[in-house]
């Protein structure tokens, strides 16, 4: 590989984790991914303020499933379940961390999702979050609480749109920015350590683009051992990008933070 890409280092991987993390399955993999750059896992879990602020409010109720019974949706009882859900999380990464012998971090926050995992990105090399979102069509999308910390970020971000995404093809987005060698570097490493064909979606504006964008990464890509897989964002904005993801079949997605698919979104 071209000692260029070579000089990027993953040191700091982050976790947001909230209520509606999948958590044993999210801690998993991101341990995996941890062993994979010999990196430092830091786990933040987030009290989500909305859900604090809307349990105080009269008119809303919990239902319970199966049965739809429902009853009043108390602050305190919130509260309780929140501190309960950290403990797991923390639990759960200290157990599957120590067993692979990744070091490992984790701490409580409590305010907005997308304005703590933002914040919490600010000294981490690299940012992996769940928070893609399949609404009630063939379309995915990318919740609020990802975009932000994507627009924040400083380092190259991570999105999961798949339980079993070690069993899928690794994405990367490219479009020739200072961030992308590093993103490229990322998902070159994650290919390689899990045996999985490198897909490359080269975003450029006209036909020669392309063709000097993908010049350019087969340059830093000379001499690596995979499969690459060479497709054209020819979809503009994010419902565009979003809808290649789900099309190619991808499991993760690497994307450089300096990338501008967000912009205007």
């Amino acid at each position: 590989m071209n000692p260029k890409i070579l000089e990027a280092d993953i040191r700091r991987i982050l976790i947001a984790m909230d209520a509606a993390t999948q958590t044993s399955m999210t801690v998993e993999s991101m341990v995996s991914l941890a062993k994979v750059f010999d990196a430092e896992l830091c786990g933040v879990f987030i009290e989500d303020l909305d859900l604090l602020r809307s349990a105080a409010l009269p008119c809303v109720r919990q239902v319970s499933l199966p049965g739809a019974s429902d009853g009043m949706f108390e602050s305190v009882d919130v509260e309780r379940e929140l501190r309960s859900l950290a403990t797991q999380a923390k639990n759960i990464l200290r157990r599957l961390a120590e067993r692979e012998n990744i070091k490992w971090s984790f701490r409580v926050v409590r305010g907005h999702v997308a304005q703590e995992i933002a914040d919490a990105s600010q000294d981490t090399d690299l940012v992996v979050t769940h928070r893609v979102g399949r609404p009630l069509t063939r379309h995915i999308c990318m919740g609020a609480p990802a975009k932000f910390a994507y627009r924040k970020a400083k380092g190259s971000m991570l999105f999961l749109h798949s339980g079993q995404w070690m069993n899928k093809p690794i994405m990367v987005v490219y479009d020739g920015s200072a961030l992308s060698p590093l993103a490229l570097w990322v998902a070159m490493r994650l290919a390689s350590a899990f045996g999985r064909e490198l897909v490359i979606l080269l975003s450029a504006s006209t036909l020669a683009n392309f063709s000097w964008l993908q010049k350019q990464a087969e340059e830093l890509l000379a001499g690596v051992p995979l499969i690459f897989l060479w497709h054209y964002l020819t979809r503009s904005g994010l419902a565009g990008f979003c809808q290649h993801a789900l099309e190619l079949q991808t499991g993760l997605v690497v994307l450089p933070a300096d990338n501008s698919i967000l912009q205007g979104d």
